[in-house]
């Protein structure tokens, strides 16, 4: 079987997996500048990277126990949901706590 034949069916999860990836690179880059730009401290802005990482940690945890509960799918549109959302509220609500 050729490698298209292998990757014919998991195209669109491999292409939504690369936008969501390079989303979250741009994020990971855009967020400690506005916060800079919003006027919060040093600290702060290294405080959200930190919680940044230890939220893929938490992740990495639960992330199993949700695709083994509700299957691959359900659980990818879930996290793709969420995902997508979060930088919408970044925009919206300009809070350190948030």
């Amino acid at each position: 079987m050729a490698m298209t034949g292998v990757l014919r069916p998991v195209k669109a999860l491999l292409l939504a997996t690369a936008i969501l990836m390079l989303g979250g690179g741009l994020q990971s880059v855009l967020l400690p500048l506005r916060a800079q730009l919003e006027g919060f401290s040093d600290l702060q802005i290294g405080i959200f990277g930190s919680a940044y990482f230890l939220g893929q940690l938490a992740g990495c945890m639960f992330a199993p126990v949700v695709i083994a509960r509700v299957g691959l799918i359900r659980a990818f549109a879930a996290f793709s949901a969420v995902a997508a959302t979060i930088p919408l509220l970044h925009a919206i609500v300009i809070d350190p706590i948030a």
